[in-house]
């Protein structure tokens, strides 16, 4: 895959081909709201990530100790 210098794939939950299909802007619209993802309210898909990646965060730093 070209273009995406700085991306490494590490198992299987993103295949190559959706970094290609986003890269090639082929990715619909609708699929990447907060809809989709079931988010409750007026919450956006940057909080739900950043909420997700906390709590990750956690798990791991608990999971080392």
């Amino acid at each position: 895959m070209t273009g995406l210098q700085s991306v490494r794939i590490v198992g299987g939950i993103v295949p190559p081909s959706m970094l290609a299909k986003l890269q090639a802007g082929e990715v619909e619209s609708a699929s990447l709201t907060p809809t989709s993802y079931h988010l409750a309210g007026n919450e956006t898909l940057r909080d739900a990530a950043a909420r997700a990646w906390s709590y990750l965060r956690g798990a791991w730093t608990a999971w080392r100790a």
